[in-house]
């Protein structure tokens, strides 16, 4: 089953410069980094499958056109980008903003040994759970009567995260979660993005961290004059 298609896509808008993406398909926990410096358009391009930037060209999530709809129906599609979590979140509190983000109707099946989730239904996203979400970012519930403004970096990153996935994703977009994270914080994203694969997640990262991007273990691309260029084995862009 393939997730995440995309043909030809043109992004540009907010006096941008356009980034070209050629091609790009994904599958149930496949992975894969974008990488490049400040400024090239690693974040214009995930706004541009997110839907916040207009664009051109076609994107496909589980057998579903995408483009052309709104943020707000991609996000219905499984297509979820995290969000910044910053002045928009104000001072609410983390464990209201992760049952806000959405409701619980069934659990991930936990793992008989260690390795990917034993899913029933594979066709149909996960739905996370609090438990779910403390397993994939240990600690974060520690944090429940928080406000988001309060945590550290590494919390924030966390939080982001799992908002998103409490969206159920099939496709999850990720600009930039390791900004700002030390070597151990960025041992935990590691972790949080593999165990993030292992339910059948596929995620599309962004980050300027060559080092991080190649510690994963996934096809790189790269943005540099306007294209997307990679020479990936899994996931295929051109």
């Amino acid at each position: 089953m393939t997730l995440l298609v995309v043909r030809d896509l043109v992004v540009g808008g907010s006096g941008r410069s356009p980034v070209h993406l050629g091609w790009l398909d994904l599958g149930p926990g496949d992975v894969v980094a974008v990488v490049g410096g400040a400024g090239v358009g690693k974040s214009t391009l995930l706004e541009g499958l997110a839907g916040t930037l207009p664009s051109e060209g076609s994107v496909t999530v589980a057998g579903v056109r995408v483009d052309g709809l709104s943020p707000e129906r991609r996000v219905r599609a499984g297509l979820v980008a995290c969000p910044p979590v910053g002045p928009g979140f104000g001072h609410a509190l983390v464990g209201d903003l992760l049952r806000l983000a959405g409701p619980a109707r069934r659990r991930l099946r936990r793992p008989a040994a260690p390795g990917p989730y034993l899913r029933r239904d594979p066709s149909r996203p996960p739905v996370w759970t609090t438990s779910d979400l403390e397993l994939a970012l240990p600690g974060l519930l520690r944090f429940a009567t928080a406000p988001s403004s309060a945590l550290g970096a590494w919390e924030r990153c966390a939080l982001s995260l799992a908002v998103a996935l409490r969206a159920s994703p099939r496709v999850l977009l990720a600009d930039e979660p390791g900004a700002g994270l030390g070597d151990r914080s960025l041992e935990r994203l590691r972790a949080a993005l593999v165990h993030v694969a292992a339910a059948g997640v596929a995620v599309v990262l962004a980050t300027r961290d060559v080092g991080f991007a190649r510690s994963l273990g996934v096809p790189v691309a790269a943005v540099a004059d306007g294209r997307v260029i990679a020479l990936p084995d899994k996931a295929r862009t051109g």
